[in-house]
C-alpha cells in the first residue's frame, strides 16, 4: 500500500481556505457604508471587491470546495442590515 500523497490534499486545503478568506472579506467590504468614504477610498473599496470577487471565482472555478450555507446566511445578513438601515431612515 502506498502512502497518501500529502501536498495535493495540503494545496487543495489551503485553496479551500484562501477562499473562504476572500468570501469573509468581500463580507467585510460590503459592511462599510460608503457613504461615509471619499470618492478615493469608495473607489478603492470597490475595486479590491471586484478583485476578491474575481479571486473567489476562480478558486471555486478550479475546484475550492466554498460553503455554500455560509454564502446564504450571508446574503440573509446582508438583506437584514439593508432593511434595517433603510427603515432608520425613514
Amino acid at each position: 500500500m502506498t502512502a497518501p500523497r500529502e501536498w495535493p490534499n495540503d494545496f487543495g486545503n489551503l485553496r479551500n481556505n484562501m477562499a473562504e478568506l476572500l468570501r469573509e472579506n468581500i463580507e467585510s467590504l460590503m459592511a462599510i457604508q460608503i457613504s461615509k468614504l471619499t470618492a478615493d477610498e469608495e473607489k478603492s473599496i470597490e475595486s479590491a471587491m471586484r478583485n476578491d470577487i474575481l479571486m473567489l471565482r476562480a478558486l471555486e472555478k478550479a475546484g475550492s470546495l466554498t460553503d455554500p450555507i455560509k454564502e446564504i446566511d450571508n446574503r440573509i445578513l446582508a438583506l437584514k442590515t439593508h432593511i434595517t438601515f433603510a427603515s432608520a431612515r425613514i
